[in-house]
């Protein structure tokens, strides 16, 4: 039994062709839609970052499932820490990361190209509070106002999202707050 030829008629999935001895030859042509034997998914085109490769090889951050004979379907899973751009993640788990979404507040890497990780950190100076961070201002030039490098400074609180104040008579005194 060859691949591809059975009771010297061609398969479904090859392309056989009659050699001048009297023989065949069969060939698993990729891109045809038909998953065979020597191919790991066929989606039915030859198109590269979308799951399966042109060469019909499964693509990095991938899954593709398909039964003998039939076009694959491939899809990727947010929450593998694998980010895949070409399918609209941005992130892919871990800090700042929600459902392949990244959270405001947060930047993230673009991905590794070996490895498709990202990393995600907060700006300090964006005036979005987030990860560890008590306060966020732009610029943040003034040291005395309560917010020092996004964390809020000794003796004062955040009110109604607002810059940070003291109450006069909390026994705190700070630096901003004294002659008055």
């Amino acid at each position: 039994l060859e691949y591809g030829c059975y009771n010297c008629l061609e398969q479904t999935g090859y392309n056989c062709t009659e050699l001048s001895n009297g023989t065949s030859v069969c060939r698993e042509p990729c891109g045809d839609g038909y998953l065979t034997r020597s191919e790991k998914c066929d989606d039915g085109n030859s198109v590269n970052n979308d799951g399966c490769s042109s060469q019909c090889q499964v693509e990095m951050g991938w899954t593709c499932t398909s039964v003998s004979l039939s076009r694959s379907v491939c899809h990727t899973t947010c929450g593998d820490r694998m980010t895949v751009t070409a399918a609209g993640e941005q992130c892919d788990g871990g800090d700042g990361c929600f459902q392949c979404r990244t959270l405001s507040g947060w930047y993230c890497s673009d991905p590794d190209p070996l490895t498709l990780l990202s990393t995600c950190s907060t700006t300090c100076g964006d005036q979005i509070v987030a990860g560890t961070e008590t306060c966020d201002e732009v610029a943040n030039t003034d040291n005395l106002d309560g917010c020092d490098r996004c964390s809020i400074r000794y003796g004062w609180y955040l009110r109604l999202n607002q810059y940070t104040v003291t109450d006069c008579g909390d026994g705190i005194v700070v630096p901003s707050a004294r002659g008055a």
